[in-house]
């Protein structure tokens, strides 16, 4: 009776040392997904940051209205007659990373 209980107790060393083999190669293998996945969140990073110095710029310009009148805007409201806004359209480059940069193109209103 005693020597049934003593074989029942505990986990072998070949035992031990496949389970750790088969978590070590789970491990590895999640290994690649793991830093594919923190070098884009990190890219995304750097473009959100990008494009929040482009909307301050953006609304600064805003703010103050166009420098010049070298464009015009024409909007049909379905009753009424045409609707036209003069302005200028603006192009604001933000480069984040060493080689992305964003590009946004802006109608800006006279004030």
């Amino acid at each position: 009776m005693i020597n049934k209980m003593k074989s029942n107790k505990g986990f072998s060393l070949v035992e031990l040392l496949v389970s750790i083999s088969l978590l070590t190669i789970m491990a590895v293998a999640f290994l690649p997904l793991l830093t594919t996945s923190y070098s884009g969140i990190q890219k995304s990073g750097e473009r959100n940051n990008a494009i929040n110095l482009a909307q301050q710029e953006i609304e600064q310009r805003f703010s103050k209205g166009a420098e010049k009148s070298d464009t015009q805007i024409t909007i049909r409201f379905p009753g009424v007659e045409l609707f036209k806004i003069e302005g200028e359209i603006i192009t604001f480059n933000e480069e984040y990373g060493e080689e992305h940069s964003v590009e946004l193109d802006v109608f800006i209103p006279e004030k």
